[in-house]
């Protein structure tokens, strides 16, 4: 008999209750069916762990990127400041843009 049928309806959930119908379907040794099992459960393993790997890499990818952004965001803050102590940019006074001058006249007399 050939064993074909256990890996088309074999899930991670419904693996134990495949392996018994298997045996009593076709009649076969039960350690035949049981390497099929192991098989089957083998090629479920791998699928699910390299997804599972690819997840985690995405994970870990996405951390990096907003680890260098964030440091990317302090050091030109700090330059910033840097720049600003020093007189290398000028500080602008607030939100005001009008400026007022006042001149004295000189007082003849």
């Amino acid at each position: 008999m050939s064993h074909i049928h256990i890996t088309n309806h074999v899930t991670s959930k419904s693996a134990k209750a495949t392996f018994r119908l298997c045996v009593i379907e076709c009649g076969c040794p039960k350690e035949l069916c049981g390497i099929m099992f192991v098989a089957v459960k083998a090629a479920t393993f791998k699928k699910t762990s390299h997804r599972v790997h690819r997840k985690m890499w995405w994970r870990s990818t996405r951390w990096t990127i907003i680890c260098v952004l964030v440091a990317i965001v302090v050091i030109g803050i700090v330059i910033l400041i840097i720049l600003f102590s020093t007189g290398v940019l000028p500080v602008t006074g607030g939100g005001d843009s009008t400026t007022t001058t006042t001149t004295s006249k000189p007082n003849h007399g």
